[in-house]
């Protein structure tokens, strides 16, 4: 246990991009999953709107990882 913690305290930075990352697909899953949605609606009103939201949610999601992910890069460059 004791590796494990000496590990994550070593490198945050390598742990934190993998969680990004990982968060980032998340995000552009819900998004395409949206498009999907939206384009085999067939009309359906209910459908283009969940659509509509989840395209919506995904792109909110990227753009708040993507901030997180330059915010994090410009304190590891100042405090490097």
């Amino acid at each position: 246990m004791g590796d494990l913690v000496a590990s994550l305290m070593s490198d945050p930075y390598f742990y934190f991009a993998g969680a990004m990352s990982i968060a980032g697909a998340i995000a552009f899953i819900i998004f395409l999953w949206g498009v999907m949605d939206y384009v085999y609606s067939h009309g359906n009103e209910e459908e283009k709107e969940h659509g509509r939201t989840n395209m919506l949610w995904g792109t909110v999601w990227l753009v708040l990882i993507f901030v997180m992910w330059e915010f994090v890069r410009f304190v590891a460059g100042v405090f490097n």
